[in-house]
């Protein structure tokens, strides 16, 4: 059987064998380019798993180890070998060996691992805790080339977190326990937190009041207290204190400045305590003080007034008798005479000044005269008063130590200061009283503040029984401020 094949041209296997080295030189090429992308493909797999400071893994589809970096082997204190190609499983605390094993399937099938807390045992036999990160490579078929994981050491974090928790609960304990109200206010003034007690309303459900502003829901304002330290704590970013009267209950408040570490202030805590029995306790103190005034006034004038009297009459009459019989000792005579009459009018005057005038019945103005009478005789000064019509209802349990208060501040006015001219104003702005005496004494001298005496304790001391507070500084034009502010309820 003959070939019918038609004969091959010398040029024309030339041409094929041209071509055959064509396709051979590019196959070549396009193997050299898929190397290179090989390479350049591995490379960034070093870069982005092998070189992380997070410890990295890789498994097959049985869960055994195929590659792992150098953060994974740091975290369990293994070498290389120790690991590769054993099941990942082996290194897993029993309890979350077993769960790994029962749950590998299920990753096989959803292809993520999504921030599931193991325990892994380190190679000295510790445990670490670790957060897992992880995805399955699948080829075109759907089958695991290989996994992906990330594991992340949150040993020390959840330490920090469990102490963290920790303190957080001894905090709320200690606060809780507190018979003072604890809250914490944002700049806006609203409440993030507060701590359980009685001091106040809604204190036993702090819910009620957190995210709301107190002097909205405590005492239905829209503004704040004129005397609310919060307030002042935001515009001045010092400590600040304050006093204020709700429901027949006194209450201190006290707020402190928080800020950040850059220096902003962020809030401020307010800690409340309720001193009503304190202020009961003050009141009752300075009753009885005055009731001892008027017992040492009434024994002056009805016992060692009554002595003086009698002297003054027994020299009188020695005085006449002397000189109608033309006697030289009538002068001494007459000048004991005028020495009993003048101790009896300081006596009277002592008397008069240590018991308080009877304020039942009488107004602020009314109370305010007398005083001025009184002042003007016993101390020998010019004194002006001015009182606002809105706050001449008689209140004597006020006034009573209103009373001793300007009394006291006058004397210090015309002892230390050397005054003569003494001015008594009250007035009343938003809901407090203020009451002020002013004199052109001499100054008061630097740090009088720190070693003040008894009488400007006691004046601080009955402004305070009062619910208010007391002042006294220098004035620029010269003389002596003394104030006093009190919360007034028409």
């Amino acid at each position: 059987m003959s070939d019918t094949r038609p004969a091959v041209s010398p040029e024309d296997l030339a041409l094929q064998l041209r071509e055959r080295r064509r396709q051979v030189e590019n196959a070549e090429e396009s193997l050299a380019i898929l190397q290179q992308v090989i390479h350049e493909s591995e490379e960034r797999f070093n870069a982005l798993y092998m070189n992380l400071p997070v410890a990295y893994d890789s498994l097959d589809a049985e869960g055994r180890i195929v590659r792992i970096n150098q953060a994974w082997l740091d975290m369990l204190g293994y070498e290389r070998e120790e690991v590769i190609g054993r099941w990942l499983g082996d290194f897993y605390t029993p309890f979350y060996r077993e769960d790994f094993r029962q749950n590998w399937p299920l990753v096989m099938a959803s292809g993520t691992v999504n921030s599931v807390s193991v325990e892994l045992v380190r190679k000295d036999g510790s445990i670490v805790e670790v957060l897992l990160q992880g995805r399955v490579a699948f080829d075109a078929d759907g089958q695991c080339l290989r996994t992906h994981c990330l594991t992340q050491d949150v040993t020390a974090r959840k330490k920090a977190d469990e102490a963290l928790r920790r303190s957080e609960r001894e905090k709320a304990l200690i606060l809780d326990i507190m018979s003072d109200w604890v809250v914490y206010h944002d700049t806006g003034m609203e409440v993030l937190w507060a701590n359980k007690d009685e001091v106040l309303p809604y204190a036993d459900r702090p819910e009620r009041i957190v995210g709301k502003c107190c002097h909205r829901e405590l005492f239905n304002r829209e503004t704040p207290c004129e005397a609310c330290p919060i307030a002042r704590v935001l515009e001045t970013g010092q400590p600040e204190t304050g006093e204020i009267l709700h429901d027949g209950r006194y209450f201190v408040l006290r707020g402190f400045p928080v800020r950040d570490a850059a220096g902003t202030l962020v809030g401020v805590v307010q800690v409340t305590m309720d001193i009503t029995e304190h202020k009961q306790l003050e009141r009752e103190i300075l009753d009885i003080s005055a009731l001892e005034r008027a017992r040492v006034g009434r024994d002056l004038h009805d016992g060692l007034g009554q002595m003086l009297t009698g002297l003054s009459f027994m020299a009188s009459a020695l005085r006449d008798r002397l000189a109608e019989t033309g006697q030289p000792e009538a002068a001494e005579a007459a000048q004991l005479a005028d020495i009993a009459t003048t101790a009896l009018q300081q006596t009277r005057l002592m008397a008069k000044g240590l018991v308080s005038t009877q304020t039942e019945g009488k107004d602020l103005l009314e109370v305010l005269m007398d005083l001025a009478v009184s002042m003007e005789s016993l101390f020998k000064v010019r004194v002006r008063v001015e009182c606002a019509p809105d706050i001449r209802e008689n209140r004597p349990g006020i006034f009573n130590h209103l009373h001793n208060l300007i009394q006291e501040a006058v004397c210090n006015a015309v002892k230390h200061g050397k005054a003569c001219h003494i001015h008594l104003s009250a007035r009343l702005t938003r809901g407090r009283m203020f009451l002020s005496i002013q004199n052109d004494g001499l100054p008061l001298e630097p740090g009088f503040r720190q070693t003040k005496g008894l009488g400007l304790k006691i004046m601080d001391y009955r402004a305070s029984a009062l619910g208010g507070t007391f002042a006294i500084y220098n004035l620029e034009e010269g003389g002596v401020l003394t104030s006093c502010s009190l919360p007034w309820t028409p």
